[in-house]
């Protein structure tokens, strides 16, 4: 029953294409004429000002903070997708921002997807139910291969083509360990109860080496500590030709429990799959 109304974005091909695009796929529920097409800095701002209920940010990380602060001053409920923000102001002014929502009783879901998945529901409610017994160890996974590329474009400003190839910079993504990982990262928290306390890593570039890469990473390993005295083991890498594993894993007294796309199953005493 939703109808898209408005859209925007800061460059103004890509409002008309994505209009194009989604409107081949949902053409009765894509209704957004002309002038409700915004582009530009400011154009979420006018985006935001429509009588639209709800307010859905995927842009790159990078502009969530300030886009969520205008849609949650002009009363909007919001998906906003993940990451919420990629650095500590970004993050402060989010949480900020959330408690101006809850104060109008406003509505916000995130991208974290896996919170919204029936397996990973099922998973994590018997961990907490106790039946892996007291967790004490989480191993999360997101290595894959390389992903897409937007050439510079030297007839384009440096800012124009950060922004077009925007996964490559961590002031508008935040590295893949925050654009991507973030997924896997969030269900250990899940399962730990709260985030860690203390991390320590590594990580750097092996294959990520032209400019046309920015300056991310193109892995990372880091070792956390929790609260409740677990640890858990991070790796994320986006290199070709390696072995791939998307997956989280949490270990208790009793058993573990294994979440593998396909295969979500507890060991131990209380096995279940």
């Amino acid at each position: 029953g939703a109808h898209l109304v408005a859209m925007c974005d800061i460059l103004p091909d890509r409002v008309q294409a994505k209009r194009v695009e989604l409107k081949k796929h949902a053409p009765d529920q894509v209704a957004v004429p002309n002038d409700h097409c915004f582009a530009g800095f400011d154009a979420y701002k006018q985006a935001c000002a429509t009588d639209c209920d709800i307010a859905i940010l995927a842009t790159p990380p990078g502009f969530r903070p300030i886009h969520f602060k205008e849609a949650t001053a002009k009363g909007k409920h919001v998906f906003c997708e993940k990451p919420v923000a990629v650095d500590g102001p970004g993050v402060r002014s989010f949480v900020e921002s959330a408690a101006q929502s809850r104060s109008k009783k406003l509505k916000v879901a995130a991208g974290t997807q896996r919170r919204h998945e029936q397996c990973y529901l099922e998973c994590i409610d018997r961990i907490q139910k106790g039946d892996i017994g007291k967790v004490v160890a989480g191993r999360v996974y997101w290595n894959m291969g390389s992903l897409w590329n937007v050439t510079p474009d030297a007839k384009k400003s440096d800012v124009e083509n950060q922004i077009r190839n925007w996964l490559y910079f961590t002031w508008t993504s935040g590295d893949h360990i925050v654009e991507q990982h973030v997924h896997n990262l969030d269900v250990v928290n899940w399962a730990m109860g709260g985030p860690p306390v203390r991390a320590t890593g590594m990580g750097g570039r092996e294959v990520r080496r032209g400019a046309e890469y920015g300056h991310i990473f193109d892995h990372f390993a880091i070792e956390y500590e929790y609260k409740n005295g677990a640890s858990g083991m991070s790796y994320c890498r986006q290199i070709d030709g390696c072995a791939n594993d998307v997956s989280e894993h949490v270990y208790g007294a009793d058993g573990a429990c294994h979440m593998d796309s396909g295969n979500w199953r507890i060991e131990g005493k209380n096995a279940w799959k």
